[in-house]
């Protein structure tokens, strides 16, 4: 009934097909599913288990579980549970940009203000972020190193989906025709492409008359009507 209103064929199983010689082991005989149902069964669980085999190998890299680490270090310092290993592990990846010492003392100093300017319930990473703004340039001095590990979490990709699509950008960009192209005018030109949604709310006509109007573009036009 299904098959009929959407106007597709009832499923039905595949020609019967032995396997191939060189992928036989032993001599029993050939099993083939007895109905559709039982084939698209197993190609559906062949799926799941696919799908949660690549999202497992995508969040168990060492480099998410880094930027795991130090956002649960600034969250559960701001919760008050213990953050001691978080802690070392992150201290140890960013030995050069972090001092352990100095950072440990600065973590308690946070908790200390941020509990008493707001609650801890249901903290997110956003509340510290919007936190961490709203104090003085005085302030941010006094937890220079929470302020690096909140920069950290921020700059950190979690995937290089980012840095794969900008080669595919690259691929496009440069193609085989602007193959002598320089280096200057390629890094800009990625960077109105990667950022093509800033780049179509600007505004041509401005761009080019500042363009037209700049010094050493009127020193050459006066030369050219000149010769």
């Amino acid at each position: 009934m299904k098959s009929r209103r959407k106007s597709v064929e009832e499923p039905v199983l595949p020609r019967k097909r032995r396997m191939p010689s060189r992928f036989e082991i032993g001599t029993a005989t050939a099993e083939f599913h007895s109905t559709p149902k039982d084939f698209y069964r197993q190609k559906y669980f062949q799926a799941v288990d696919h799908i949660v085999q690549a999202i497992t190998d995508r969040f168990e890299q060492e480099d998410f579980t880094i930027y795991l680490k130090t956002e649960q270090v600034l969250l559960k310092c701001i919760k008050g549970v213990d953050f001691s290993e978080e802690f070392k592990l992150v201290c140890q990846f960013y030995k050069e940009d972090l001092h352990e010492a100095n950072l440990q003392c600065q973590f308690r100093l946070f908790a200390t203000i941020f509990e008493s300017a707001t609650p801890r319930e249901n903290i997110v990473l956003a509340d510290i972020i919007t936190f961490i703004r709203g104090k003085t340039q005085r302030e941010r001095v006094l937890l220079s190193g929470v302020v690096t590990v909140l920069k950290l979490v921020l700059v950190l990709p979690a995937t290089n989906a980012t840095s794969e699509r900008l080669f595919s950008t690259l691929r496009r960009i440069k193609t085989y025709l602007r193959s002598t192209m320089k280096q200057d005018r390629l890094n800009d030109l990625m960077v109105l492409h990667v950022h093509k949604t800033r780049t179509d709310n600007l505004d041509l006509k401005s761009i080019a008359s500042e363009f037209a109007f700049k010094e050493y573009r009127k020193k050459s036009i006066k030369f050219f009507i000149c010769f």
